[in-house]
Formats: structure tokens, C-alpha cells, sequence
């Protein structure tokens, strides 16, 4: 098997530069696929959703799709779509009664028809670990949903993953749980694997929520609490994939990474992050980043807050996502305190405390 790809990840001739507010095509085909087929909305109501979704969904169910659209659009694996059409979507199911809308969600994170991926799915599908396939995917989930958000906290022999939207966008809270639900079953999918929560804690508190969800996942699920996260058994994700290939894992991983430059921050506080996750050694220092985006402190700072964000908050939360993965990989804490961006040993052991 090979483990290296020397070629250079072709440059498509299609590549579009995408604002924020666009997700994976393909993401947004399958649910409108899913909402006909279900008769929650009739095909001719996507059009009130937007004339351009009715139109790229008969193309899509005519398999015209399937592959490529045209020379100057490329592969649907490789295309976006407004935002606002899948949030459109979404409050079309939003409007079914909650036991109707809870059960639906989790039955679209079912989803893994090959032909169906997108570049990122079809990337996961060749990471050598499922612990490798959930980083990977969290690095990169840009390429499928920007304003999708995973976070991973272990704790002793246990994992926590963390799911939630932008609260600036109208997503409803079916989404999320869509999200829990494609979770274990990519882990089953990838792995060959019964792979199980041990508990979930929720936000919501309603009880026909949490009683279509203990009965879904058979897991304990509590409501009323601060995120959305599901608990599982940490040493589950050293599970070897049973579709690994070290060869289009690196090929994939190529033409992702080089898809995933052609999407465009729009917010300061995006354009940070990017930043951060570059080079966060270099760019935790404040001044670097003022000098790479010529910008004043003080227009830094009054951006931010218009945004709703600290300079401290994204550098936090961009140490916290580095040091979870360095750490789960065995790095020394000398070389992860580098990696972060602390010039001293002392501030990355008190950033360890909190």
C-alpha cells in the first residue's frame, strides 16, 4: 500500500470562491431528496425555498447531477449551495409535530450511500483510524457546514463530543440531533462496528424528545443542561476502518485541503480563526495578526465585538482544539506549549488548569 502521494492535487478548473453562507451541495440534494420522498413538502415547494433549489433538485434526482454539472461547476462532491436553502429546509420539517420531526432527524443522519458523499465523507472513508476520520472531519467540517460546530473533551476513560450551530443562524434543534445520529452511524459504517453512546446530556428538556432519543440510542439521556453532547467509551476510537487506504487518504486529503482554500471568510472573526489555524504558534501573538490583516487594535477589537466575540475567546478556543489533538497523539507538553504559542512552560499549565 502506498503510504505518499507525490502529484500535486489537480486544480479544477471550477473552483468558485464561496462566501460563508454556503454548505456541501450534495448535504443540501440529499435532504430535499429526503423531504419529497417523505411527502413532507412537495417537490414544487422547494420554489418557495428558492426557483434555483426546484431547479438543481430535478436535475439531481434525473442523476444529470450525479458526477458534474458543467465544465465551469465540477463535480457535485465538490459544489456548495446557498446556506439559506438548507436552513429552509430544515424548517420545512421543523413544522411536523416533535415526535414526527425528532424520528425524521435521526433517521436522515442514517445516511451513507456511497454515491451520494461528498469529498469529505469520501476522505473519512480512508483515514486509518476512527479517532484519525473524527479529526479530520472536525478540521475540516468547513467543507461540508461552516457554521456546524464538534468539540471533543476527554475526560479519564471518556469522550464528550459536543454538537451545535451558529446561534446567529435559524437552524432548528432537529439539526443537531440529525448530527448525533450521523455520529454513531459513521462510527458503525466506517468501523464494521456496533458502536454505542454510553449517555447523552441535552439542552432540551422536552420529554418526547428525550424519550425518542434514550429509545434511539438506548442510552440514558438527561435534559436541561448546557450543551448538547454525547458521552462514549474514549478507547471506541482506536477502532480500525475497514475501508482504509493510505494512498487515497493522502490523494483526498490533497484536493479537500485545496477545495477548502476556496472558502472565503467574510467575518473578522472567521478570518481569525483561519489565521490560528494556520500557524497558531505564530498568530496567538495579536500583533502578527494585526500586521497580516493590516488592521489597527483598536478597529480589531470594535469588528470583534460587533461579532459578538473576544480576540481571547477564538485564541482559547483554538488552543483548546490543538492541544486536543497534539495531546491525543502523544506529543510532549514542552512541544505542545510551543505549538500553542505560550513563551513560557508556567502560562501553558495554568491554560492546563482551566
Amino acid at each position: 500500500m502506498v503510504s505518499t502521494v507525490q502529484s500535486q492535487p489537480q486544480k479544477p478548473t471550477h473552483v468558485q470562491t464561496l462566501s460563508t453562507s454556503t454548505v456541501s451541495a450534495i448535504a443540501v440534494m440529499d435532504l430535499a431528496d429526503a423531504l419529497v420522498q417523505r411527502e413532507i413538502i412537495q417537490k414544487e415547494e422547494l420554489a418557495l425555498i428558492s426557483l434555483e433549489l426546484l431547479t438543481r433538485y430535478q436535475a439531481f434526482v434525473s442523476q444529470t447531477l450525479t458526477y458534474q454539472t458543467s465544465t465551469d461547476q465540477g463535480p457535485i462532491q465538490e459544489q456548495h449551495l446557498p446556506e439559506k436553502y438548507f436552513i429552509g429546509l430544515w424548517q420545512q420539517l421543523d413544522k411536523q409535530d416533535q415526535a414526527t420531526k425528532v424520528t425524521m432527524a435521526l433517521r436522515l443522519g442514517e445516511h451513507t450511500e456511497t454515491g451520494r458523499l461528498g469529498i469529505l465523507a469520501n476522505w473519512l472513508r480512508h483515514c486509518s483510524t476512527l479517532e484519525e476520520a473524527l479529526a479530520t472531519f472536525i478540521e475540516h467540517k468547513a467543507l461540508l457546514n461552516q457554521s456546524e460546530h464538534w468539540q471533543i473533551v476527554q475526560h479519564g476513560d471518556e469522550k464528550q463530543i459536543s454538537i451545535g450551530f451558529d446561534t446567529s443562524k435559524a437552524y432548528p434543534y432537529i439539526a443537531v440531533l440529525r448530527s448525533f445520529s450521523s455520529l454513531v452511524t459513521w462510527a458503525k459504517f466506517l468501523t464494521g462496528q456496533e458502536i454505542a453512546p454510553k449517555k447523552m446530556t441535552l439542552h432540551t428538556n422536552d420529554e418526547t424528545t428525550l424519550k425518542v432519543l434514550s429509545h434511539y440510542f438506548d442510552c440514558p439521556v438527561q435534559g436541561s443542561n448546557d450543551h448538547d453532547t454525547m458521552v462514549f467509551n474514549a478507547d471506541i476510537f482506536q477502532a480500525k476502518i475497514i475501508t482504509a487506504n493510505s494512498y487515497l487518504n493522502e490523494l483526498l486529503g490533497q484536493q479537500a485541503k485545496f477545495l477548502k482554500q476556496t472558502l472565503t471568510p467574510v467575518l473578522l472573526s472567521e478570518k481569525l480563526v483561519a489565521l490560528l489555524q494556520s500557524d497558531l504558534a505564530r498568530y496567538s501573538k495579536l500583533s502578527e495578526c494585526l500586521a497580516e490583516l493590516n488592521m489597527s487594535r483598536s478597529t480589531l477589537f470594535r469588528k470583534l465585538k460587533s461579532e459578538d466575540t473576544q480576540f481571547s475567546e477564538l485564541l482559547d478556543q483554538a488552543r483548546k482544539e490543538m492541544h486536543q489533538k497534539l495531546a491525543s497523539k502523544g506529543t510532549p507538553n514542552a512541544e505542545i506549549s510551543d505549538a500553542l504559542g505560550f513563551s513560557e512552560i508556567s502560562a501553558f499549565y495554568k491554560f492546563l488548569k482551566r
